[in-house]
């Protein structure tokens, strides 16, 4: 009778050992589950708000607690990295973001750039180049040589403003110029709000060059020389979490599920 319930004890015991560490390991998970930082590119030109609207959405997630967010490129749209810009500048008054720009965070990418917690970049890094461009593609002459000849109706004359069958008018001419200027005179300001820099400081520094990182930081643009490893420290600085697991976009939920459970083993 007594060896029966010493068995029954040692097997009681051992179950309640196994439901601890289940319990311990479903916590720990759950701590790493709720505790991610999420890996956010911006590769390429920037062409479109589906890049916004995807930070946007990464932003909003509670189990979220900061965002790494890699740049690279050579800039885009006005009105693309315009969102994009708010999006980080949204996202970073609740969670730290911060930045390490790659190969290129130019034009618009340092636009986007500006706006984030803190800024890392490679010594080579290519960045800057505040400015902005428009083009207008004038074939009339190349056609006119070929023979080509456009027909065109339309309801009013400017219906076919950027049109490459002819050459800009001198009001055309002057109407783009005058919204390059604006769009320009909104891009120093934003950088000089995100940067907490000089408006005049940024309006001189703004001609379009791009720089290299190592002079940008020197100029204030850039928050320190860095890699991926020192943008990742530092979101865990700043987000304050001690346990976390690494997300990237493409992650699926099965895949963010597997490293919560991969990280629950270290205790």
């Amino acid at each position: 009778m007594k060896e029966f319930n010493l068995k029954k004890t040692i097997k009681l015991s051992a179950l309640v050992i196994i439901a601890i560490f289940i319990l311990a390991y479903a916590v720990n998970c759950s701590t790493y589950y709720k505790n991610r930082i999420e890996i956010f590119e911006v590769k390429g030109v920037i062409e479109n708000f589906e890049m916004a609207e995807n930070l946007t959405k990464i932003g909003s997630d509670p189990n979220v607690k900061g965002i790494v967010l890699k740049i690279n490129s050579p800039g885009g749209g006005v009105y693309a990295s315009r969102e994009l810009e708010k999006a980080v500048k949204n996202i970073k008054e609740k969670k730290p973001v911060v930045c390490i720009i790659e190969d290129y965070g130019a034009s618009g990418a340092y636009y986007v750039a500006s706006a984030a917690s803190y800024i890392y970049a490679y010594e080579n890094s290519t960045t800057l180049a505040i400015g902005v461009l428009a083009v207008w593609v004038d074939y009339s002459k190349y056609n006119e040589e070929k023979g080509i000849t456009y027909w065109v109706w339309k309801s009013s004359d400017e219906k076919d403003f950027g049109a490459p069958w002819r050459p800009p008018t001198e009001e055309e001419k002057a109407l783009l110029q005058l919204q390059i200027d604006l769009i320009y005179e909104e891009f120093i300001k934003t950088v000089a709000e995100n940067r907490n820099m000089d408006i005049e400081t940024v309006r001189k520094d703004a001609n379009g060059m791009a720089y290299l990182a190592s002079d940008a930081v020197s100029m204030g643009y850039i928050d320190s020389i860095g890699n991926f490893e020192d943008a990742l420290e530092k979101t865990k600085e700043l987000s304050r979490v001690k346990k976390y697991i690494l997300i990237c976009q493409e992650d699926s939920s099965w895949d963010i599920l597997k490293k919560s459970l991969i990280k629950g083993f270290d205790f």
